[in-house]
């Protein structure tokens, strides 16, 4: 019979298609794994650089901001007036700085607003092109916003950074006592320190330079214009304000207002610290005024400060001390009295409490 051939060397095994798939897979990962360590290694390089180059700046090396320079505040220096005017200047105030090309930075909504900065004797003032104003900001100068007097400003504060392409930026922030910020891009450091300087030098001279304050310029110039118009009379400061017209003004004694002037402190007798005429509604008596007086801290019994006048209601600010009731709550029914016609008007009883 014939033999069958044996074959010398075994067949390969049989690859599954699933085993190849798994070892490219192996090999993609391997290949992913050593780039990331590549990377790796590289950004570690990179943050060392970085953590380098940072420690140098605080060592004195590259500052990472531009130096701001300072003035010393000289209040009696001799500073430059410059022929320019403004709306609503008062008697002596005079420019003495401009900062021709500034940038209101707003945040809401976010932009720049571009105007000039002017400083005077007695405010800082942003100045708007006409027309060039957002319709959504045009409150800021309805409401006097950008008109920041000397004696409103809290603090200066001077910032310097440098811009993503190394160019110094530099800023001028004002926070007031009246809790506005506004904070100001200008074009060179110069403009800083100036503005600074005259913050300090004129808001806030110090007991030794109180003359440098605008107010007493302000009274020279009055005095002199009041030299002109009364033939030389001289002025003493005290029909500067007259109190009766400006209660007037705002609508007191008149037949329809439930107030009235109350000359009961004209020697100052009732409050020496209070004016000589006071305002008192009409129901009032010089009994409960002076009663009421005795019953709060200095004598200091209610009177009013402001009146809207009829276009408001008649609606009225008032101010007072403490009552001295002490621990044991001592009333005063003439106390009680007045502040129930405070608050009733022009009679007890009536519908509505102003």
């Amino acid at each position: 019979r014939d033999e069958l051939a044996v074959p010398s060397h075994p067949p390969p095994p049989r690859v599954r298609k699933r085993d190849q798939a798994m070892d490219m897979f192996s090999k993609i990962g391997s290949v992913v794994q050593a780039n990331l360590a590549a990377a790796g290694a590289v950004a570690q390089t990179n943050l060392a650089s970085a953590q380098e180059a940072a420690m140098a700046r605080l060592q004195g090396g590259q500052p990472n901001s531009a130096e701001i320079p300072r003035l010393v505040p000289n209040p009696i220096a001799t500073r430059p007036s410059l022929d320019i005017r403004i709306d609503d200047m008062r008697a002596g105030e005079t420019v003495h700085h401009v900062v021709q090309r500034a940038f209101f930075l707003n945040t809401k909504p976010l932009c720049e607003v571009q105007g000039r900065l002017l400083v005077t004797n007695y405010r800082i003032r942003f100045q708007v092109p006409k027309g060039t104003l957002r319709a959504e900001l045009a409150w800021l100068l309805e409401k006097q916003v950008f008109d920041v007097p000397m004696g409103l400003v809290e603090e200066v504060k001077l910032e310097s950074r440098l811009s993503e392409a190394e160019v110094a930026e530099w800023r001028l922030r004002f926070v007031t006592k009246d809790f506005r910020s506004l904070t100001f891009l200008v074009p060179e450091a110069r403009d800083l320190a100036i503005v600074e300087e005259a913050v300090l030098a004129l808001a806030q001279p110090g007991p030794a330079y109180t003359s440098s304050l605008f107010a007493f310029r302000h009274s020279r110039e009055l005095a002199a214009t009041y030299d002109t118009d009364t033939g030389g009379q001289q002025l003493d400061g005290w029909g500067l304000h007259d109190t009766a017209a400006e209660f007037a003004r705002m609508g007191i004694d008149s037949d329809s207002s439930p107030w009235s002037l109350c000359t009961a402190n004209c020697r100052y007798a009732l409050c020496s610290s209070y004016p000589g005429i006071l305002v008192q509604p009409k129901a009032t008596t010089e009994r409960d005024l002076r009663v009421s007086a005795s019953f709060r801290m200095r004598n200091r019994l209610p009177t009013m400060s402001w009146c809207g006048g009829n276009r408001l209601g008649n609606a009225s600010l008032w101010r007072c001390a403490q009552t001295s009731e002490g621990l044991f709550g001592t009333a005063c029914p003439e106390d009680e009295r007045l502040v129930a016609s405070i608050r009733h008007g022009a009679a007890a009883g009536q519908d509505r409490e102003l």
